[in-house]
């Protein structure tokens, strides 16, 4: 079945806020709590409406699979790239097709786009994924490593 991409809608807020407090997931990222419902749909109603933020869920058929979100840092000309795929579907390649498409969902609408991931140091699989796809190492000042993706 072939990857699609779609824009996120607040009807993927249960899916969205599972894959978001999954324990790995949690984890890896800048802030580890769990999220609560209320605050979770707060914020996802704020960034579905955010010219600055491109919010993509992929899918296999009707089935979301992952999601990729860029958000616009107009001060550094860039945007920045934040990626999961669903619990089910780790280890089996999935960010490999996820991320490159979405780039160019990205590019489409903003040609030239550069593109910053910032990776937990030691997330081994997500430095490989952005590396595979062309993303290279930049400077960074936080336990983060940072890679980025030039036009």
């Amino acid at each position: 079945m072939p990857l699609t991409l779609r824009h996120a809608i607040f009807d993927d807020a249960a899916a969205l806020l599972a894959w978001r407090n999954d324990a790995v997931t949690r984890a890896q990222s800048r802030q580890s709590g769990e999220i609560g419902w209320d605050d979770h749909c707060r914020w996802l109603a704020r960034v579905i409406g955010d010219p600055d933020c491109l919010f993509l869920i992929g899918c296999f058929g009707p089935q979301p699979c992952g999601f990729v979100r860029f958000n616009r840092d107009a001060a550094k000309d860039l945007w920045e790239v934040s990626i999961a795929v669903t619990p089910a579907q780790r280890g089996h390649g999935l960010g490999r097709r996820l991320l490159p498409a979405a780039i160019d969902v990205l590019r489409a609408g903003h040609p030239g786009a550069r593109v910053l991931a910032a990776v937990r140091s030691g997330n081994q699989a997500s430095e490989a994924l952005f590396r595979r796809c062309g993303f290279r190492p930049a400077p960074s000042t936080e336990e983060f490593l940072h890679f980025m993706l030039e036009a």
